[in-house]
């Protein structure tokens, strides 16, 4: 009697069918990631290209991209025209001009990058408050200056609340402030607020910390809350009842935060453009966080006049 070959053949096939899918799988999934990098690194250019265009007042990237094309279909039916009737002479001369340009576009574009990050323009000191002789705040509940400082418990359960410093709006700021945890549940988040909106909406950005050691940037808009970075763990919180040295910088579209010292997140948001600084704290189900605010600073940049008097 033969014995079948049939039974061995079978397995070999299933392996190898598996193995050249395998390869087509891979093979396709960095063809997509590769081509995806390029787009992404095209974008990237043309908006970095495109973004010193904000040097005139153009603050859209839709109309610095549209600047951006027509800029480059200028130059490029500018060259076709000449070849076609045959100024040859004349293209080093376009070829130059529009080196000078994209050259020129790329040192403006390099500054203006490199500003956004400059933890330093800020220089001008709007307010520093050691709430020896405080003025111009509006106390949220639970709220009261004493010994020194703001000190804030909030005493609703599940709620928020802030205390806003009435005496400037501001649309680019830098805002500190120490905040000294003394009571209440380290899973209660607390912080400082920037943009705060006048209106109903209640609109705003935020830096908050909580004694277990996180923190996040949020966005809030008719009492609903997003994070936009975070919650993230970080042992540059000191834990527990102590304190913290809480940053935030609004830029442009650009929000900074930084923590006793240290850079924990780069994030851009175009949603509100102005508005007050705050402190504020919040309670869950348990017991409220009691927290002093101390050592407010409040800066903009030296040539700037985009805040107002109240």
């Amino acid at each position: 009697m033969k014995k079948s070959t049939n039974s061995g053949c079978v397995p070999t096939c299933l392996i190898l069918l598996l193995v050249i899918t395998w390869l087509i799988g891979t093979l396709l999934f960095w063809l997509l990631n590769s081509f995806a990098s390029i787009g992404a690194t095209f974008l990237l250019i043309g908006d970095y290209l495109a973004n010193p265009f904000t040097a005139i007042g153009i603050k859209s990237p839709t109309l610095g991209w549209l600047l951006l094309g027509c800029l480059l279909g200028s130059i490029l039916g500018l060259i076709q025209g000449l070849k076609r009737t045959g100024r040859y002479s004349d293209l080093y001369i376009v070829y130059l001009a529009a080196a000078a340009i994209f050259l020129g576009l790329q040192t403006v574009a390099h500054w203006k990058w490199e500003s956004q990050f400059n933890l330093n323009a800020f220089q001008k000191v709007v307010l520093q408050e050691d709430f020896t002789a405080a003025k111009d705040w509006n106390l949220t509940e639970g709220a009261v200056i004493k010994d020194g400082g703001l000190f804030q418990r909030q005493p609703n359960l599940n709620w928020t609340g802030w205390s806003s410093w009435e005496g400037h709006t501001f649309a680019d700021v830098d805002v500190s402030a120490d905040a000294i945890k003394v009571n209440g549940s380290d899973d209660n988040y607390f912080g400082i607020l920037a943009r705060v909106s006048d209106d109903e909406n209640q609109n705003f950005y935020t830096l908050r910390i909580n004694g277990n050691g996180r923190y996040v940037i949020s966005k809030h808009e008719k009492e609903k809350w997003q994070d936009i970075f975070g919650p993230q763990q970080s042992d540059i919180i000191n834990l527990g009842n102590s304190q913290n040295r809480l940053r935030l910088i609004c830029q442009g579209n650009l929000i900074t935060a930084l923590i006793n010292g240290k850079l924990v997140g780069i994030v851009r948001d175009t949603s509100y453009k102005s508005g007050r600084i705050a402190v504020e704290s919040e309670r869950g189900e348990e017991s409220a966080v009691a927290v002093y605010f101390d050592n407010i600073l409040v800066k903009v940049k030296s040539q700037s006049s985009r805040f107002s008097q109240s």
